[in-house]
Order: C-alpha cells, then structure tokens, then sequence
C-alpha cells in the first residue's frame, strides 16, 4: 500500500515538473514579446540553471524573428545560446559534497 501511495506521488511530481516546465516557457515567451526583459532575464536563468536549456536557443531565435533582429544583430540568440552554455559549463563545479563524498545537488 505505501509503495503504491510513493509510485504515485511520484509520477504526479514527474508531471508537475513538466507542467511547471512548460509555463516557464510560456510566462518567459509572454515576458519576451511584451517587452518586460526584465521579468524575462532571471526567469530564463532559473530555468536554464533548473532544466537543460536546449530548447530556449529556439524559443530565443523566434523571438529574434519576431523583433526582426535578424536584420541587425541577433542579441537574444546569441545571448541565450552563451548563457545555455556557459551554465551548463558551470554547473558540474556548484556540485556540493557531504563528508562521506556523496553527491547533494
């Protein structure tokens, strides 16, 4: 019966990890065609830090598209694909160790 109870909180945690993903995306998208950068900044950090990352070098190359910054200089795209990589550099050196060498994200 407990085993039964944590299988399913923890498939509900799955699915709330991917719903929580998907209106970050959405709250960044709204932020970034309102004009409201300043909201949009830290949220796409967070979520970059949180989750992979890949998928708002896309969302930041229409959003590019739809300021038509292809016509000048791209400054989302190429600021999101640095912060998408230079994060994912980063990441592996704020791992934090117990005193038993175990592994605390």
């Amino acid at each position: 019966m407990r085993q039964r109870l944590l299988l399913r909180l923890k498939l509900k945690f799955n699915n709330m990890k991917q719903v929580i993903q998907f209106f970050l995306i959405f709250t960044i998208i709204w932020s970034c065609t309102a004009g409201l950068f300043a909201v949009a900044i830290p949220l796409a950090l967070g979520y970059i830090f949180y989750f992979r990352g890949f998928e708002l070098i896309f969302v930041a190359i229409l959003i590019d598209g739809y300021y038509q910054a292809f016509y000048s200089f791209p400054i989302l795209s190429i600021g999101t694909i640095i912060a998408v990589f230079l994060i994912d550099f980063i990441k592996p050196q704020l791992l934090m160790y117990t005193g038993h060498n175990e592994m605390v994200s």
